[in-house]
């Protein structure tokens, strides 16, 4: 019964889901009444689009091509395999409002704990390079690294081992940035074999990025966006999270073609 009541009221409780309805029937008593005939074929395509769209199925599929092709581009990664894992910034939550303090994100938390994951399995023996701008464009690199720094210290992974980039701003950056700091160690970009860590629907771009610039590369995906098909009714509905997955999905593939546009995939 608790169960029943759940599925019922969930929905409800929902501001995505709620809006969906009162659009709907707002709608409804539109369309009830005389008057313009392709104004209400408007309003009627609105509201499809809203309940298609806005529905987790629907987000679950574009989301999960991409996290397919990232799972295809992953690999089981052993000692000997790789010799540098590269963990791909996420913006981090910064102090202002009612936070206090700067604190990791979801994403960031996620794709650090994969690269910690990896180093381990791998032994301690490769370093762990975190690339790129996690706080709006600041490039005080001490601002940046602090936090990074911390919870790979907190895991006791030597000073040595721990390489950061603070200077790109997107993945295209990214590939470039990583490929200055090898070739500033005097290492070949093209040899030097790179495990890239990061949320799994950003894979296939990232990737394809940094094999654009002629690095060896391999996919540690993490962060999975995508939901299990057996889903309940409700998310059926509009609903906040296919919202969320939906942006997401979204943002990769705008990104997809804008780099495939520039040359840069």
């Amino acid at each position: 019964m608790y169960e029943l009541i759940k599925s019922v009221l969930k929905p409800l409780v929902d501001p995505a889901t709620l809006f969906g309805f009162i659009f709907l029937g707002f709608c409804l008593v539109y369309l009830a009444k005389a008057g313009k005939t392709k104004f209400k074929a408007g309003m009627v395509l609105l509201v499809f689009l809203y309940f298609f769209f806005g529905s987790l199925p629907v987000n679950n599929f574009l989301i999960g091509l991409l996290e397919i092709e990232a799972n295809k581009m992953s690999q089981d990664v052993r000692p000997g395999d790789v010799d540098l894992i590269v963990v791909l910034a996420a913006e981090t939550d910064e102090a202002g409002g009612v936070r206090l303090i700067d604190e990791l994100s979801q994403n960031q938390w996620k794709r650090l704990w994969r690269g910690i994951e990896l180093f381990d399995r791998l032994e301690g023996k490769v370093p762990i390079l975190y690339s790129g701008q996690s706080m709006n464009g600041k490039v005080n690199d001490e601002i940046e690294e602090a936090p990074i720094r911390a919870v790979f210290k907190r895991c006791h992974i030597p000073d040595h081992k721990i390489w950061m980039e603070t200077v790109s701003g997107d993945t295209h950056e990214s590939a470039l940035e990583v490929k200055k700091l090898l070739i500033s160690r005097d290492i070949d970009p093209g040899r030097f074999r790179l495990v890239v860590v990061t949320s799994a629907a950003h894979i296939p771009r990232a990737v394809k990025t940094f094999r654009k610039e002629g690095m060896n590369v391999i996919a540690a995906p993490c962060d999975y966006s995508s939901e299990p098909w057996d889903m309940p009714w409700y998310d059926y509905l509009p609903n906040s999270s296919a919202f969320r997955i939906g942006c997401s999905a979204l943002y990769e593939w705008v990104g997809h073609v804008i780099y495939r546009l520039r040359g840069w995939i």
